[in-house]
């Protein structure tokens, strides 16, 4: 197998897409359909991603040296499997732009105080570019550097507020519809454990593969559902007005007096968790452009993606608000599709290649 990834490298690369957005605006989304209910939200989401999870293992098991596409091709004709990597294509497209726009008002709100988006834009898809070109294994050797300082930072950031709240969690505050519609609208911000399909051929796996890539998803899940909680805690009736919310707990603990300006510990976790989930999505891009145009060498899948993005950044996907929308409509079909339905179909090979197996 050629530029393959480590065990560990892989349970990174999915500790990180499992952060994106969800300590950032998502709390705060969530928080306006369910309120106290988003943790529910969360750990409802989190045990359907656990469950694709498994499916991923049990696919790979099945199919150790094959890539997704591969087995797409073979199972369900070549055709069928370019439509449904034509469909990946569109569904990272708005799965970058929202990542860029989530954190864009994020650094305009804590550092740059005026409207520099596209500037921002343009630097980090040169940053990325120049970072994807290097191979995936030196991607993944990226990722290692900067995966335990954002672990870290994450984890100061939780410990200092989490003294700072006096009434617990109301759970079970909001209706069942409410509930579920936090879950359908806001579908596009969970599943990405589908990374790992796509990556699949470029894994590195042996029997101890499962237990190291399970134990970081947990971790990072675990992780997530304690800031949740205590955003919820912290704000039980203005959870919708902290869109930045690894900051807004920040804000209220009273070290930050004395101490100064202690979300900067948030501001450099988010800007090094930006920098891994951009070259991440990034590279996805690149791959499935590849995918799609085998003769295509990466310098070019790098252009074309560049191109495309900060073409569809400039004149669709202005704003945030025109990007959630989009996530939150149109792109909720892409997501049920590719994040759920299709693990599904993947058990149905396995299931059939099983019972072929078994009588031959």
């Amino acid at each position: 197998m050629k530029d393959c990834i480590t065990t560990r490298q892989t349970a990174i690369i999915a500790s990180i897409v499992i952060f994106a957005n969800k300590i950032l605006a998502l709390p705060s989304l969530l928080f306006q359909y369910a309120r106290g209910d988003a943790l529910l939200v969360f750990l409802t989401m989190f045990c359907l991603d656990i469950a694709v999870l498994f499916i991923f293992f049990a696919l790979k098991n099945r199919y150790r040296n094959e890539s997704f596409f591969e087995i797409l091709s073979h199972k369900l004709t070549k055709p069928i499997a370019i439509l449904i990597y034509i469909v990946l294509l569109v569904y990272f497209f708005l799965e970058l732009l929202l990542n860029f726009n989530v954190t864009g008002v994020y650094f305009k709100n804590q550092i740059y105080h005026n409207d520099e988006k596209l500037i921002f834009m343009v630097i980090s898809i040169s940053i990325f570019a120049i970072v994807i070109s290097g191979g995936f294994k030196g991607l993944a050797r990226t990722f290692e550097f900067f995966y335990y300082p954002i672990i870290l930072g994450c984890l100061i950031c939780l410990l200092i507020s989490f003294f700072n709240f006096n009434e617990p969690l109301i759970l079970f505050d909001t209706s069942f519809h409410n509930y579920f519609t936090a879950c359908y609208k806001y579908l596009f911000s969970f599943g990405d454990i589908l990374i790992l399909f796509l990556i699949m051929d470029k894994i590195k796996y042996d029997d101890k593969s499962k237990k190291t890539i399970l134990l970081y998803v947990l971790s990072t899940m675990g992780i997530i559902l304690f800031g949740t909680f205590i955003f919820l805690s912290l704000f039980p009736n203005t959870g919708f007005l902290h869109s930045n919310s690894i900051s807004d707990i920040i804000l209220l603990s009273p070290e930050i007096f004395s101490i100064g300006r202690l979300d900067i510990i948030a501001v450099t976790t988010v800007m090094f968790l930006t920098l891994c989930q951009g070259c991440i999505y990034g590279y996805m891009l690149c791959d499935l452009v590849k995918k799609l145009i085998p003769k295509a060498p990466l310098k070019l899948s790098i252009f074309i993606v560049s191109v495309v993005f900060l073409t569809l950044y400039a004149t669709v996907f202005k704003t945030i608000d025109i990007v959630i929308f989009s996530a939150t409509t149109w792109g909720i079909y892409m997501a049920l599709f590719l994040q759920y339905i299709l693990p599904i179909i993947c058990t149905i090979f396995l299931i059939g290649k099983r019972k072929k197996e078994e009588s031959s």
